[in-house]
């Protein structure tokens, strides 16, 4: 039997006892972890990345100096929770010129984090061993936003 059906059945005898005592009872509220994992699969896209490297290649991450949040507003998020997952491609000036959804949420809301994705910055990125040293790279990154409501 699953951890849940063991958890609803130990719920049941607890309000059944409580019933009996004279109080009410009423079904426990849903927490995130309760709540199913929504996820799509966009359809299939690619980067250009002609002289990027993927991180570690020979790079390190770049860090983030711009992050915008996705706007969610007008959008109803009822019991919707998952994470969506891009790949992007970070230009020399850390600006992110190209997003490729490779998991989503539902598609609202994949447009929306698309959206703020491509408003982040981020430091330029610089190859550890290079001639000349520290030479600036276009470069390749996996992100994730988390969607809890």
């Amino acid at each position: 039997m699953s951890n849940q059906g063991v958890s609803q059945r130990l719920w049941g005898s607890v309000c059944l006892a409580i019933a009996v005592v004279g109080s009410g009872c009423r079904e426990p509220k849903k927490t995130p972890a309760d709540l199913p994992t929504t996820t799509r699969t966009p359809p299939a896209c690619h980067l250009d990345t002609p002289g990027a490297c993927r991180v570690g290649c020979n790079a390190d991450p770049p860090a983030k100096v711009v992050h915008v949040a996705q706007d969610l507003s007008g959008i109803e998020l009822t019991g919707l929770r998952g994470v969506a997952v891009a790949e992007i491609l970070i230009d020399i000036q850390g600006e992110v010129t190209g997003v490729c959804l490779l998991r989503g949420v539902r598609e609202d809301v994949d447009e929306r984090a698309v959206a703020a994705i491509r408003r982040w910055r981020f430091e330029p990125t610089r190859f550890r061993y290079s001639t000349p040293p520290g030479a600036l790279v276009p470069v390749v990154m996996t992100v994730t936003l988390a969607i809890n409501q």
